[in-house]
């Protein structure tokens, strides 16, 4: 929901003969530049992805009928299709860091999870756990599943050296023509 709007708002969604104004989901194509966009879809029917968080905005600084620039809240800059869609108007609540969580678990009652490291566990719940003291993984460190994690390559050498094989050979044909 964008922040300023209120009860009797018209807001449409997609192409709309009216005014598209505040909260209204359209494509790039009804967007003016520099205009604040959140809900932003990376592909055209892809469902939102980017800016969605509470008074979080990006923009577009840059359209054609092929491509569309936009500038996200981290500074970065994303080319989209001009057929994606994007909802007019800054993400509302922005004082959400303000917010004070009640008690311990309330964090737990919103659906997240804990992460506790490896080293905290048990030998029986993951492959670090156990052991006096805090030198806990003496080799490499794993998954709670004991696949390596840390800098491991993951890629597998023989299935990769036949693609390239493959792909030499189907490509040879276009030397000799030079495209």
């Amino acid at each position: 929901m964008s922040e300023g709007l209120k009860i009797g708002s018209h807001v449409f969604s997609g192409f709309s003969y009216y005014k598209v104004g505040l909260g209204s989901t359209s494509s790039f194509f009804d967007i003016k530049l520099f205009d604040p966009i959140n809900s932003v879809e990376y592909f055209p029917f892809s469902g939102s992805k980017i800016a969605r968080s509470a008074g979080v905005f990006s923009y577009l600084f840059f359209k054609n009928y092929k491509q569309v620039i936009m500038k996200m809240p981290s500074g970065w800059q994303l080319k989209l299709s001009p057929y994606s869609s994007g909802v007019l108007g800054i993400v509302s609540n922005p004082a959400f860091f303000l917010f004070n969580f009640k008690k311990a678990g309330f964090s737990r009652n919103l659906g997240i999870r804990p992460s506790v490291r490896g080293v905290a566990k048990n030998p029986c719940d993951h492959p670090h756990g156990g052991g006096e003291g805090r030198g806990s993984p003496p080799v490499a460190q794993v998954s709670p599943w004991g696949r390596l994690c840390k800098g491991t390559p993951t890629k597998n050498k023989k299935r990769d050296r036949l693609d390239r094989r493959l792909n030499k050979s189907s490509f040879r044909h276009l030397k000799l023509y030079n495209f």
